[in-house]
C-alpha cells in the first residue's frame, strides 16, 4: 500500500464532503426559494378557487337558500312594508311624509296635500318649503336641515302650514329615523299634527 494512500483517501473524502455539503445547500436553497413557494402558491390558488366556487354558489339563485335569494326576499319584504305603510297613513289625521337621507321629500300622504292645498308634485323634493308660513319658513327649514346634517330625529317642532289661498294652520312636527339591518340611517318619516283650525292671520310672500 502506498505511503500516501491515506492522504489520498482523506483528500477524496474532503472533496466528497464539500460536494455533498454544496449539494445539500443547493437542495435546501431550491426548497426555500422555489419548491416551497410553488407549493404554497398552488395551495392558496386551490383554496381561492374553492372559496370562489362557494361564493358563486351563494350568490346564484337556487330556489331559496342562497344569499341572492335571501336578498331578494328582503327587498320584496321591504317594498311591501313600504306600501303597507303608505296605505295605513294615506288617510291619517296627521300630515305624514317620507324623506331621504338628504332631507328631500319623496312621499307625502293625502292629509299633507289637503292641509296645504297642494299636490304631491308641488311638495316633493324641496317643494314643501312653499307650504310653510313665511314668518316660520326660515326657522323651520333651518331646523330640518340641521337635524338632517346631524343625523338626528326632530321632536315637537312647532310651525305653520300655509295654503295656496293664504290660510294658515299651526302644526307640530316630529321626525323619526328609518334604519337598515346594520343600524344605518336610510331615511326619515315625519309626522305633522294640526294644533288648531285654519286662520287668516298670515300673508303669502
Amino acid at each position: 500500500m502506498p505511503d500516501n494512500i491515506w492522504e489520498e483517501i482523506a483528500s477524496h473524502l474532503a472533496i466528497y464532503t464539500t460536494a455533498g455539503t454544496a449539494l445539500m445547500g443547493f437542495v435546501i436553497l431550491m426548497w426555500k426559494k422555489v419548491i416551497k413557494p410553488t407549493i404554497d402558491v398552488y395551495s392558496n390558488w386551490k383554496l381561492a378557487l374553492e372559496k370562489i366556487e362557494k361564493i358563486f354558489f351563494e350568490v346564484t339563485p337556487n330556489g331559496g337558500t342562497s344569499i341572492k335569494d335571501a336578498i331578494r326576499r328582503i327587498e320584496l319584504e321591504t317594498a311591501l312594508s313600504r306600501e303597507r305603510f303608505k296605505a295605513m297613513y294615506a288617510e291619517s289625521t296627521a300630515a305624514v311624509f317620507e324623506a331621504n337621507t338628504e332631507g328631500q321629500f319623496i312621499w307625502v300622504n293625502r292629509t299633507f296635500c289637503r292641509l296645504t292645498e297642494r299636490s304631491p308634485d308641488q311638495l316633493l323634493g324641496s317643494g314643501w318649503h312653499n307650504a310653510i308660513c313665511p314668518k316660520y319658513k326660515e326657522d323651520s327649514i333651518c331646523e330640518w336641515d340641521k337635524s338632517i346634517k346631524e343625523n338626528r330625529e326632530m321632536s315637537g317642532h312647532v310651525t305653520e302650514f300655509i295654503t295656496s289661498q293664504g290660510q294658515c294652520i299651526e302644526i307640530m312636527c316630529s321626525s323619526y329615523k328609518m334604519r337598515d339591518y346594520r343600524g344605518n340611517t336610510i331615511g326619515f318619516i315625519g309626522i305633522c299634527r294640526p294644533l288648531g283650525p285654519k286662520h287668516e292671520s298670515c300673508q303669502t310672500t
